[in-house]
């Protein structure tokens, strides 16, 4: 397996790349990855293409600029690299898939309990049945269509994996308190 990595930020501004983008990438860093930060704006096929993963970064509360320009996200509809939307990149990836994101405020530690049918799928990046995590978030995938909610946070979809591509959106954030999930996603090969 190459190691590229491309975090994608959903951020408007840098003070925000700094919470948001900046611990994904010393993460990897800190875990032997290569890592390439491009701003959603700045996309192109070719980047794309050239990253082994791609992860689609949050963002803060009241920055909504990615979703006014969800077509710059198009990008998504004609790739297979495995892809994690954190918070922001969650709702990216329900927004270009069709789905209906619904408002609700949930802010900082909650439980997050695996849906029992998705468990075995789920726990290899999950790891447990349940963990707290830090949710930062306004929005949420209501009633997916075209995800599998392979975990649920205070009755809503933490969690979701697209049916048909190598694609899993989190709620909250895991560089905050669960780190190996998204290292977890780094070793992720989808059965």
């Amino acid at each position: 397996m190459r190691n590229s990595i491309l975090i994608v930020s959903s951020c408007a501004d840098p003070l925000s790349e700094l919470e948001f983008v900046m611990p994904l990438k010393s993460l990897l860093k800190r875990n032997g990855y290569d890592v390439r930060v491009v701003h959603y704006r700045e996309v192109t096929d070719d980047i794309v293409s050239r990253a082994d993963r791609i992860i689609i970064s949050g963002t803060n509360l009241k920055d909504f600029g990615y979703i006014n320009e969800i077509d710059r996200f198009e990008w998504i509809q004609s790739t297979d690299t495995p892809l994690l939307g954190i918070c922001a990149g969650y709702q990216v990836l329900g927004l270009v898939k069709g789905e209906e994101l619904e408002e609700t405020l949930l802010i900082g530690k909650h439980l997050v309990t695996l849906a029992s049918e998705w468990e075995e799928e789920a726990r290899v990046l999950l790891s447990r049945e349940s963990f707290e995590a830090y949710f930062l978030n306004s929005r949420f995938i209501k009633n997916p269509m075209h995800f599998d909610v392979w975990a649920t946070s205070t009755g809503v979809p933490a969690v979701i994996k697209h049916r048909m591509h190598p694609f899993v959106g989190c709620l909250f954030h895991p560089e905050v308190l669960n780190p190996e999930i998204i290292l977890n996603f780094m070793k992720w090969v989808e059965k």
